[in-house]
């Protein structure tokens, strides 16, 4: 969450809705730094920052869009990146139990999830908690660039024929 004051982000309580309004800013901010790169890796790192907080049914941010409006990649970091953000501690409140937080993500394919993505990530749920007990000492960015990372250099073909529906 590059340019928000650490005052928010370190914040044990509840945030004002000035500063969620804030906190809201990074896509933009992290879109910004990566925008107007000729390389395609940074590229799509650009339609991730950008639209990772973007929801199927449009009600996500910065832009409110929808469905296949968003890019693929950042409908695939959206779920990993919700539940590492649950899955894990933060500043202002514990890690919620698996179940939970695996009970939240089901709860949200078809609104904030697609949901052709929200049943590929249930099918390679185990593989992805491998990754996670592997690296326990990560911060929560590293944890959620490398279980990306990992989930589609890892399951890539499992990845495919799920999203294929096969």
């Amino acid at each position: 969450k590059i340019g928000i004051p650490d005052a928010i982000l370190r914040k044990p309580g509840k945030l004002t809705a000035d500063e969620i309004a804030i906190m809201r800013t990074h896509t933009q901010i992290g879109a910004g730094m990566l925008a107007g790169s000729e390389t395609p890796v940074l590229g799509l790192a650009y339609e991730i920052a950008l639209n990772h907080h973007e929801h199927w049914d449009g009600n996500g941010y910065p832009r409110g869009i929808a469905g296949t409006d968003i890019p693929e990649a950042a409908r695939i970091v959206s779920i990993v990146d919700v539940y590492d953000a649950l899955s894990h501690d933060r500043i202002y409140r514990p890690a919620m139990p698996e179940k939970t937080v695996l009970s939240m993500l089901r709860e949200g394919i078809g609104s904030q999830f697609e949901p052709r993505i929200g049943e590929a990530f249930f099918d390679c749920l185990d593989q992805m908690r491998h990754i996670s007990r592997d690296n326990p000492d990560e911060s929560p960015a590293e944890r959620s660039i490398n279980t990306c990372w990992n989930l589609l250099e890892t399951t890539e073909e499992q990845f495919v024929l799920a999203m294929a529906g096969t």
